[in-house]
């Protein structure tokens, strides 16, 4: 552009409006059935309404000479979105007891986080400008539901005349349409990443001193914690490690179960 046509003249040049709401309705209900001494069943079952909104609107100063509006990003697209989603989430395992201290369970969950609309000047895209020559990238503001398929084994014994707990358990992932927080230039959104997977395993131990003090430690060993490949994610996170998934975790604490904090 020719140097003087751009409209930077100081003070307030846009004033926006943007908000959303989240209303959540759900039913639950779990149940344990004892077949005999040492064999249970469990199973739960979670039906949810999910209704999201979001909005933006925008009056801008000069929405043709301003620089903002030169660079084509404002002002931003003004939208009024609404989201309805109906999700069913449950669970299902056996539980088997050999006796009093030792447990044994083998458990699938199935596992659902709602979508939503984001809430972003540029959350509906960008819209160019006509003078600049810069073509507007339209973008839908709602994002969908993240699912996960859950499935573990494990075990949970009781020793030292119940002076000490041991847990253990091995776990496997299946995470789809993954709601990632990204950031896009002068855009924050939430994205669904097609997939991703995380396998590990946990050990959890617990010894009382004392009737007072307890000794807990834990261990997570997660070989795999990773993003499918995805356009959408793009070069820095697709087929790669979450960033806050390392692949051994460890904590060691004292604990004064009659302390009040």
């Amino acid at each position: 552009m020719p140097p003087g046509v751009a409209d930077a003249r100081p003070g307030e040049f846009s004033f926006e409006n943007l908000g959303g709401t989240v209303d959540s309705t759900a039913v639950f209900s779990h149940v344990t059935a004892h077949l005999d001494d040492h064999f249970s069943l469990i199973a739960g079952l979670r039906v949810s309404q999910e209704r999201s909104t979001g909005f933006f609107s925008s009056t801008f100063s000069d929405p043709l000479l301003n620089p903002l509006a030169l660079s084509g990003t404002l002002p931003g697209i003004p939208y009024n979105q609404h989201q309805t989603e109906y999700l069913t989430g449950g669970t299902a395992g056996l539980e088997y007891r050999p006796d009093e201290n030792m447990m044994f369970y083998l458990t699938y969950n199935h596992g659902v986080k709602a979508g939503g609309v984001n809430l972003d000047p540029n959350a509906a895209g960008t819209p160019g400008s006509v003078l600049a020559g810069t073509p507007g990238q339209p973008a839908s503001p709602k994002y969908q539901d993240e699912t996960n398929d859950a499935y573990e084994i494990g075990t949970k014994i009781d020793w030292l005349n119940h002076d000490a707990r041991t847990n253990f358990d091995l776990f496997y992932y299946d995470l789809h349409d993954l709601q990632v927080a990204q950031f896009f230039g002068l855009r924050f959104a939430v994205v669904n990443a097609p997939s991703a997977t995380v396998e590990g395993a946990e050990l959890e131990q617990t010894f009382k001193l004392s009737h007072d003090l307890t000794l807990d430690g834990d261990a997570t060993w997660l070989p795999t914690a990773t993003f499918g490949n995805s356009a959408v994610l793009g070069a820095p996170l697709s087929g790669r490690r979450f960033a806050s998934a390392p692949k051994w975790a460890s904590n060691i604490s004292l604990h004064d179960i009659n302390r009040d904090y």
